[in-house]
């Protein structure tokens, strides 16, 4: 069986769409968490109360900040993801395939152990299914890099000499 990748330029797109759509989760999840820490009365810098208020302005008849406008953009952040993750290296080879096969089993490995830890310890989380497919995206993408970086053969100016 062969592993069918996407054309190398699906990188660029992957990545675009990523970083166009993540940023409405990420500015209400910042928000949130400081209206959160604003509600404590343990911390004496914020006021008791104090909370920003995300503004329910419209932008072409959509609900900017609504559940299903963050819902929307947080999928197509994933697809972004997984877009590149599934794209070609522009030099393609059996190694590259290999490498990119033993950072899919380290992810797959490192996922387990991080929800058998949440598991074991009792530590409660509010992870949605949706955080647990990022954060397995996000491990392979960073484990294929450093295999790659790890085995990058010496640069040609030690051969020059």
């Amino acid at each position: 069986m062969t592993l069918r990748l996407l054309p190398n330029y699906f990188k660029k797109i992957g990545l675009v769409l990523f970083l166009l759509t993540v940023w409405p989760g990420f500015i209400r999840g910042f928000i949130e968490g400081y209206n959160a820490e604003a509600n404590e009365e343990s911390n004496k810098d914020i006021k008791p109360g104090e909370t920003y208020q995300i503004e329910g302005s419209t932008f072409l008849g959509v609900q900017v900040f609504s559940d299903p406008f963050i819902r929307l953009f947080t999928i197509l952040s994933i697809i972004g993801l997984i877009i590149y993750a599934l794209s070609r290296d522009k030099v393609f080879d059996e190694f590259l395939l290999k490498l990119r096969m033993e950072a899919m089993h380290l992810t797959f490995f490192l996922s387990l152990l991080i929800i058998s830890a949440l598991l074991l310890f009792g530590i409660k989380s509010e992870m949605s299914a949706l955080y647990v497919i990022e954060l397995q995206v996000l491990i392979f993408l960073v484990a294929k890099k450093v295999k790659k970086v790890k085995v990058r053969p010496p640069e040609a100016e030690a051969y020059e000499q």
